[in-house]
């Protein structure tokens, strides 16, 4: 009895061998080791693949995070900041601030001897003064008030037995010089000017400042909120009094000047916490105070 599978197992082989010619076949154990580097030729490729892969994700995120996340949302939150946020709130402070400082009033230290603040405006002193003390000259603003001049500045001319305020002597520029009466009346004020009368400072207090110390006092050297308008330039500054008993009182509270008036009084005052000027006797107690002049205009 013929085996048939043998016989179609032969002729199949014989058939395969005349079709591919020159084939040699690969031994098995070969075999495995070309299915290896395939395999690993494939992992390979494609882990390159995978990297390449990556690489793009990462390229393709990074150009995204920086074109459209980083660049886009820190350009838009720039000229968003810029354009309207910060430029236009800065140009709105800035416009502000100009305005208010247009409506304010700066003096600068070149000006301090030329100019003057009033209710925020700043306006200019009248023509200045020269008087000589010790063989030096010392220069006076002025003040053009209705019909009347005045220092616009307490006397500082150094004369025996005067003072400067509180004993300081750089105070002797901003507040003056603290003199007796007998000073004040023996030709201390500058040629053409003279100590004022009471006539004089009631016509100053009533008719034009209405009787309103704060249009008189500095808005600056008075304590406890006690500075004034400056209206006119007068800038009253409180010296306070010297006695020979208690020395220096009031300085930075009360400035008192003498008036030439024995009959009446002798002096007129101001105080921190009142906006009323006062015409008082002089008594023991009051040695030196502050002078101012007037001349008519």
């Amino acid at each position: 009895m013929y085996n048939y599978n043998s016989i179609i197992s032969a002729c199949l082989l014989a058939l395969l061998l005349s079709c591919s010619g020159n084939f040699e076949p690969i031994p098995y154990e070969n075999r495995a080791k070309a299915s290896s580097v395939t395999s690993s030729s494939s992992s390979e490729a494609s882990s390159s693949s995978t990297e390449e892969s990556s690489s793009s994700f990462i390229a393709s995120s990074s150009s995204a995070g920086q074109s459209s996340s980083s660049s886009s949302v820190i350009a838009s939150s720039s000229s968003a900041g810029q354009s309207s946020s910060s430029s236009s709130v800065i140009a709105s402070s800035s416009s502000a601030g100009q305005s208010s400082s247009s409506l304010g009033c700066t003096i600068s230290q070149d000006e301090k001897r030329t100019h003057y603040c009033s209710n925020g405006t700043k306006k200019e002193y009248g023509t200045a003064i020269k008087t000589i003390s010790g063989g030096s000259p010392i220069y006076y603003n002025t003040v053009e008030i209705d019909n009347q001049i005045w220092m616009a500045e307490n006397l500082r001319n150094s004369v025996p037995y005067s003072q400067c305020a509180n004993s300081y002597d750089a105070n002797c520029e901003e507040y003056g010089r603290l003199y007796s009466l007998d000073m004040a009346k023996n030709d201390l004020c500058p040629p053409g000017f003279h100590l004022p009368s009471r006539t004089e400072l009631q016509w100053l207090l009533e008719r034009v400042v209405d009787k309103d110390a704060r249009k008189l006092k500095a808005t600056s050297g008075w304590e406890e909120r006690g500075n004034g308008t400056d209206d006119f330039g007068f800038e009253a500054k409180p010296a306070g009094y010297y006695n020979d008993s208690d020395k220096f009182q009031n300085y930075g509270k009360e400035g008192y000047w003498w008036i030439d008036d024995d009959a009446v009084s002798n002096v007129f005052k101001m105080v921190f916490n009142s906006n009323e000027v006062t015409f008082d006797k002089r008594d023991r107690n009051i040695d030196l105070v502050s002078v101012r002049c007037v001349k008519k205009k």
